[in-house]
């Protein structure tokens, strides 16, 4: 999985970083990657500025994951030199970092999907932020090598199968 699409907040290019050339890519989700805050936040039903992010501590995913490129991109988008932010953490997972802004450590970003749980349990709320744009895709990799028949073989759950 990879995020692909525009280069917008919650997107990037698609390289052609693919490792194989008998690997093709296939859409099977669309999610969105969001501000995350507590549930008691003071961000929470108010429009955030960009600006108010650099002075956030923010919780990001580890240099060279999918999400903090997409995060990085955005924020330069929108003028925001990452030198000019407060990052307080790096942590490797999802989990990590919804766990870390649950305790009030500071300000995650995370996909959407991933937090709905906590926001039904209402632990995690998403800050909605001024000038940035929140869109991803997700991408099912697929082999383009021939397919096993329906019935045999391994078979995606993300995409159908064509007769």
């Amino acid at each position: 999985m990879t995020f692909i699409g525009p280069p917008h907040f919650g997107q990037r290019q698609r390289s052609d970083e693919s490792l194989h050339r008998d690997v093709g890519d296939e859409p099977f989700v669309a999610d969105e990657i969001v501000v995350v805050v507590p549930s008691k936040h003071e961000w929470v039903g108010q429009q955030v500025e960009v600006q108010q992010l650099c002075k956030a501590p923010l919780i990001l995913r580890e240099k060279g994951s999918g999400t903090r490129r997409v995060v990085e991109a955005a924020l330069r988008a929108a003028g925001i030199q990452m030198k000019h932010t407060r990052v307080i953490m790096e942590l490797d997972s999802t989990e990590a970092i919804k766990s870390a802004v649950e305790a009030g450590l500071g300000v995650g970003f995370v996909s959407r999907r991933a937090i709905q749980k906590e926001v039904k349990l209402d632990t995690l709320r998403e800050a909605h932020t001024y000038q940035i744009w929140h869109s991803t895709n997700f991408r099912d990799y697929l082999s383009s090598r021939p397919r096993a028949p329906r019935g045999r073989g391994c078979i995606s759950p993300f995409s159908p199968r064509k007769a």
